[in-house]
């Protein structure tokens, strides 16, 4: 935690830093100062697609389906090939019932990420109807 701090306090707007603490946040379970994280650098650079995609899965947490997707559709017409937002766009389908949007990005992983640990569990998950 200490050298995430000290990272921004030396170069708060290197945002690259900032993503990393959010991330490191998100993985304790401190959802809200994530966000804060986040939402600081969507301020400085609202095309920064960690960001897009990680303030994406905090909302997806929250249960804000609909906020959540229109951030993943942002990082994907950035990134279109960003694994980890094209999951998470997987588990916004799933949440919203969406089924064409689900056969798309879950194809799409399948093709251009087979090879992905995180992509394989995904899939692992679904085909046992967990």
């Amino acid at each position: 935690d200490l050298y995430f701090v000290k990272a921004i306090e030396a170069a708060p707007y290197i945002l690259d830093f900032r993503s990393a603490y959010a991330g490191f946040l998100v993985a304790q379970g401190r959802l809200e100062e994530a966000e804060e994280q986040y939402q600081f650098s969507l301020k400085e650079n609202d095309e920064h697609a960690e960001s897009l995609n990680g303030l994406g899965y905090i909302y997806l947490n929250f249960g804000r389906f609909q906020e959540a997707e229109e951030l993943f559709d942002q990082c994907l017409q950035l990134e279109p090939d960003h694994v980890l937002c094209r999951i998470n766009k997987v588990l916004v389908h799933l949440q919203l019932e969406n089924e064409k949007g689900l056969k798309r990005d879950l194809n799409y992983l399948k093709v251009y990420h087979a090879d992905n640990q995180k992509v394989q569990q995904l899939i692992n998950h679904l085909e046992r109807g967990n």
